[in-house]
Formats: structure tokens, C-alpha cells, sequence
């Protein structure tokens, strides 16, 4: 089948990043026989840089179609006018760029952001083409979770936009997916009936070969950078933002001197957590790590963590990290309950924390129990293997695309 992806912001194995849902997906389809072509967008997203100053049109060596959509406008900061603009911008860019291209047997488009799933859902209803919406978070909603109670009523007016889009998207695609059953329904809120062709699929994560030179090599760079694992560790990968609590475990590294938090990312909030813990030994962090680094980090770490702000999105979904963490063996700490608090405590690799005392608590009874560290250790790794490997995942994920296309056919 011919297929077009269409998923903005994601890390691009192409230019070193860890491949993650559309990058392993698109791979897969390949793979298997499809013709693919993946929209994205040549500002990078993650570190607010443009990969191409014009709309460009390129193969991968992975034999994926790649269309990188070009907007004027840079954005620097996650919540900003530049930011809506910018996504308004790629989804014409798309409409336009589309409508010049030989049609395709189906779209799946990641929802956010709203602007481009808004204009492929309608490129899609004008071609009579099946389309998917792939809910990877909840937008606009989470916008307006942020603001006080009072203010409300008046974000709900400058996000008016977005909510008719995102209710033309939900009105008007042919069925959706999901990371999570949670997430399957937020579709029903704008008037989309949840029938047995929609269904949800877990982030899927690739096992990767660490080799022992990738290993040394890695271990070098970040000894350079002055990490080092003679302490218990508790690490942590991603966005260093608001979205994210490291107070406690700042309060625990202040009390607990023979273990140490590794903060690995960057983020809006890098600076201020840095200036938080410098003088802190046991709090380190370092900056943005590659895949081999990752790898090596979680192979010497003994516990990863989670914190999370008590958010709806969150509570509802299981992050990409904490795959990732489990795919690595390591036993989870989550400052939540929700979906994530649910799985590793029913599965037995994790434990839920409330705060800082509770934290510590938490952190002693895995540092003082190696028993206990080890066994969940091996439940993390057999809970990843059964849910959540991405060759299991996305070979689910490639049937039902093409069972679809079938079904659209013969309607």
C-alpha cells in the first residue's frame, strides 16, 4: 500500500536521534513491502533549530519518502504565539504540498499538533481517502489545564480555533488510535462514537545492540562530563521543564549523600535546576545524552524515575520514557498513579511515591533489598518483552492499517 505519515516534532533517526513511534513504524512499513512517505516539519522541535531553510523533499536510507514542511517562523519557546503560528504555517505548507502528490491508499496522522492532522483530515475527506488519528496527547485541553480557575473562561476563547479544528478532526476521520485506552475516548468528548475499528497501541521501543567499543566510548564521554556510577543511581532522561517535579528529589539528594540522581535532557527549566543543585554532588546534570549514552546509562543505573506533575495527560498515558526504562530493566519510581502508576505497580517493577519522605523511603527499600532490586529488575524486562517491544507493536499496528485499507475498499 501507498501510505502517508504525518507526525511533526518527533526525533529523526537520520540525523542521529533515537527513532521513535512514526520513525520505527515508517522503518517497518518499508520493510514489509510499502511505499511510505513521512511529513514532518524543518524546524527541530527538540532543539529549536531549522534542519532546512525550504520546504525539502528527500529518501532515507531507510527507503522512507521524507517531506520536511517549511514555516517561517521559529519558535523558541514550547507555549508561544511563534509556536501556533509556526504550526499553522506547516499544516497549509501541507495542503498545499499534497494536493501535487499521486493520492495514497491511507493517511495516519498524529494528532497533535491540531493545525496539520486538522488539514490532512481534510485533504483526506475532499480525496475520499480512510484516514487515522493517532492521539498522542491532549490538546487543546492540556492548555488550559495550566491556567488558574479564573482564567479559564478567557483561555477558552483564544483557543476557540483549535477546538473547532480539533472537532472537524474527530467528526470527520475514519478511526483512531492511541496509546492508551484513556486516551481512545478524549475523541468522544468532541462527538466521535468509539466503535471496535478504533483501537490503542502502546509506544513500542527498539532493543538495541550496545556494543563494547559504543559502551567504552560512551562511558569516556560521560566520565568527561563528570558522571560516574560509584553511588546507587536513580536516572532520569528528557525534558527538563515545568511539566516535571524534581523537588523532591532534590530534598532526598540533600539528606541521602551515598546515592545519586542523573538528570539527563534539556529544557525551559535546565538553567534553574542547575542553579537549584550546584552544590549538590550527588544531583548531576549534564545535558543531552545519544542513544549509546542511554543505553550504557541505564545498563549502570540501578532505579529510573518519573516525576510527573499530577496532570490529566500524564495520568493518562505511559510516556516514551518510561518504555525506554523499562526496555533497560530498570525498576520505575513514578511520582503518579494513573496508567504508568497502575502497570509497574500491578506488574511489580516500580512503586508509586507521594513526596520526598515517601520518595526515600521508597529508593532505601530497593538500595537495602538487592533481592528485591533484582527480581524487579526481571519483572520490568518480561513486562516490556510481552507489551511493549516494538517489533510485537508496530507489526500489530501494520496489520490493522492494512486490514483498514481492505475494509475502505470493499465499503
Amino acid at each position: 500500500m501507498n501510505i502517508w505519515l504525518i507526525m511533526s516534532g518527533e526525533p529523526l533517526e537520520m540525523f542521529g536521534e533515537r527513532p521513535h513511534r512514526v520513525g520505527i513504524l515508517s522503518k517497518m512499513l518499508v520493510q514489509k513491502g510499502h511505499n511510505v512517505t513521512w511529513f514532518t516539519t524543518t524546524f527541530d522541535h527538540q532543539h529549536k533549530k531549522y534542519l532546512y531553510n525550504e520546504t525539502t523533499k528527500i529518501k532515507s536510507d531507510f527507503g522512507v519518502n521524507m517531506i520536511f514542511l517549511h514555516s517561517d517562523t521559529p519558535y523558541y519557546k514550547n507555549i508561544s504565539f511563534a509556536r501556533i503560528k509556526n504550526h499553522k504555517e506547516v499544516g497549509e505548507e501541507f495542503y498545499k504540498i499534497a494536493n501535487k502528490l499521486k493520492k495514497p491508499d491511507i493517511i495516519l496522522t498524529a494528532f497533535p499538533t491540531i493545525d496539520l492532522a486538522y488539514y490532512a483530515v481534510k485533504y483526506a475527506k475532499e480525496n475520499t481517502i480512510p484516514i487515522v488519528v493517532d492521539i498522542r496527547d491532549l490538546w487543546p485541553d492540556i492548555f488550559l489545564d495550566v491556567l488558574p480557575k479564573f482564567l479559564k473562561p478567557f483561555g477558552k476563547i483564544l483557543l476557540n480555533d483549535y477546538y473547532k479544528k480539533t472537532k472537524y478532526i474527530f467528526q470527520n476521520t475514519y478511526s483512531i488510535t492511541s496509546m492508551t485506552d484513556k486516551f481512545l475516548q478524549y475523541a468522544s468528548k468532541f462527538g466521535y462514537k468509539i466503535t471496535n475499528k478504533d483501537k490503542s497501541f502502546p509506544f513500542g521501543y527498539p532493543l538495541y545492540n550496545l556494543s563494547k567499543i559504543k559502551e567504552e566510548k560512551s562511558l569516556k564521554s560521560l566520565k568527561d562530563r563528570g558522571v560516574n556510577f560509584n553511588k546507587f543511581t536513580i536516572c532520569y532522561f528528557g525534558t527538563i521543564g515545568k511539566q516535571f517535579d524534581f523537588e523532591p528529589l532534590i530534598e532526598v539528594a540533600r539528606e541521602v549523600k551515598d546515592i545519586q540522581f542523573l538528570i539527563f535532557g534539556n529544557g525551559n527549566e535546565f538553567n534553574s535546576l542547575k542553579e537549584k543543585t550546584k552544590n549538590l554532588d550527588n544531583f548531576k546534570i549534564p545535558g543531552w545524552v545519544n542513544q549509546d549514552e542511554i543505553w550504557s546509562i541505564m545498563k549502570y543505573s540501578q532505579v529510573a524515575i518519573a516525576p510527573y506533575i499530577n496532570k490529566k495527560d500524564f495520568l493518562n498515558s505511559i510516556s516514551n520514557k518510561s518504555i525506554e526504562y523499562l526496555a533497560g530493566g530498570l525498576p520505575i519510581l513514578s511520582s503518579i498513579e494513573g496508567v504508568l502508576g497502575e502497570l509497574i505497580t500491578k506488574n511489580k517493577c516500580g512503586f508509586v511515591y507521594k513526596n520526598s519522605s515517601d520518595l526515600k523511603e521508597k529508593i532505601f527499600l530497593l538500595k537495602n533489598n538487592q533481592e528485591l532490586l533484582e527480581q524487579m529488575s526481571k519483572n520490568a524486562k518480561k513486562l516490556f518483552d510481552e507489551k511493549f517491544s516494538a517489533d510485537k507493536v508496530y507489526s500489530d499496528m501494520i496489520e490493522y492499517l492494512e486490514n483498514i485499507v481492505k475494509e475502505y475498499k470493499n465499503v
